[in-house]
């Protein structure tokens, strides 16, 4: 997907305008390509052992296959609790807390106001929660 952006931004296909700058158009041009990738593709889940969950809270690092495949199934439910919610949230949230964009870069990517974006983050990370609870996701 990043050769992909690329690809797109050097054919110019996607016009720089110079409206913002570089770093925000090649990700407005990437989380586009990376929604398209997702909505081809589908998540499964396998159930979770809840003695090894258990375990996971007292030995986090052990390198235990089991703990490993409990927190890839955990990260996999934030995900897919992620995929639930609402997509101006789940852009919103992905941007400040998985790419670390400020802000206002993430107001321009959004074509959003500052007060806007602090709004979305505010009702995703709600979203989020309300979809994990749902989902049976325990602390």
């Amino acid at each position: 997907l990043m050769l992909d952006a690329f690809a797109v931004a050097a054919s110019g296909r996607a016009g720089f305008a110079a409206k913002s700058s570089f770093k925000t158009w090649l990700f407005g041009i990437g989380r586009n390509l990376a929604h398209k990738h997702l909505r081809k593709k589908r998540f499964t889940f396998l159930p979770i052992n809840e003695e090894i969950a258990e375990n996971a809270a007292y030995e986090p690092d052990k390198g235990i296959p089991e703990l490993e495949l409990l927190k890839n199934e955990r990260s996999m439910m934030l995900y897919e609790a992620l995929r639930s919610i609402h997509e101006d949230y789940r852009q919103a949230l992905e941007l400040i807390y998985f790419e670390e964009m400020s802000s206002e870069e993430v107001a321009k990517v959004l074509k959003k106001t500052k007060k806007q974006v602090y709004n979305l983050v505010a009702r995703g990370k709600q979203a989020m929660k309300e979809a994990l609870e749902k989902a049976g996701f325990k602390e």
